[in-house]
């Protein structure tokens, strides 16, 4: 008895003890650092990991491009571009997209898409860089979660959504995350024909929705966040993980069933439909 009493009091000081560190570690941050990152609960290769409440912006990618630009790299200012292509292959309505959606104010709080994989990795590589030179104690290595790591952020028990329930609509027929609207939880998109197929015919949800406002992606911080904060991991737009041509999470084009945790996006070079949320470890200096 005295053995597993001892073991529960380790256990106690040792979970007290890792939570004084996280919020240590965030306590010496730089303030974009803290209030844009959560603590997730999963060990990295470096110890604890952090996670981006929001998917990167238009804005944000704007900062890195314009670092870019003043180094006076090229070769890295071509590989980085955001690509206008896509859009009209949703709605003949969405071209004014290929050219206005990166660079029109209204749209600056909205995920950046259309950008390459590499191009992802480069502008973790540049939050590197500027954070670990603004901190006396910390380097800070970001980069894309691997796809285990990414559905282990999105998890809610067994729930099949990041908020914790099997519900793509609250009591109040609002919306929980930016998805196609259709007929909800059971309909499927085919990625090669584009066509809608249904998964199953038992649809009991109501058929008295609320419209949100929203025709293609909404702005990052939208929707019913995670109990820890994080917003849109299902919807709005595919979320880039560390393996090449793979996204998580189903966006604004899928049905209900293709925004699921275990939804999977393949894609080939850029895509309308994917942007990305780096995750970050820390070493000390």
């Amino acid at each position: 008895m005295k053995i597993i009493r001892f073991s529960i009091a380790c256990l106690i000081l040792l979970a007290i003890f890792a939570f004084g560190k996280k919020s240590e570690i965030l306590k010496k941050s730089p303030k974009e650092i803290k209030n844009n990152f959560v603590p997730t609960g999963i060990s990295g290769g470096m110890g604890e990991l952090f996670v981006s409440k929001f998917e990167v912006s238009n804005a944000n990618y704007k900062e890195f491009e314009a670092w870019i630009l003043e180094k006076g790299d090229n070769e890295k200012a071509s590989l980085i571009k955001v690509h206008g292509e896509g859009w009209v292959d949703f709605k003949p309505e969405f071209k004014p997209f290929e050219k206005f959606y990166y660079d029109h104010p209204a749209y600056q709080n909205y995920p950046v898409v259309n950008i390459s994989y590499e191009a992802a990795n480069a502008y973790c590589e540049f939050l590197s860089e500027k954070y670990s030179s603004q901190s006396e104690d910390y380097n800070y290595h970001f980069r894309l979660p691997s796809k285990e790591e990414w559905l282990k952020i999105a998890n809610a028990g067994d729930a099949i959504y990041s908020w914790g329930t099997d519900h793509l609509r609250n009591r109040e027929r609002f919306k929980r995350c930016n998805y196609f609207d259709g007929h909800e939880n059971f309909v499927s998109r085919n990625n090669e024909t584009g066509e809608l197929t249904y998964v199953k015919t038992d649809d009991k949800e109501k058929n008295k929705f609320v419209y949100d406002g929203y025709e293609a992606t909404a702005p990052v911080e939208s929707y019913q966040p995670t109990q820890k904060g994080v917003y849109n991991l299902n919807g709005n737009v595919a979320e880039m993980v560390s393996t090449s041509g793979i996204a998580m999470g189903g966006s604004f084009y899928d049905p209900g069933y293709d925004v699921r945790n275990q939804s999977e996006k393949v894609f080939d070079k850029f895509s309308s439909q994917v942007g990305f949320r780096p995750v970050f470890e820390i070493s000390l200096k």
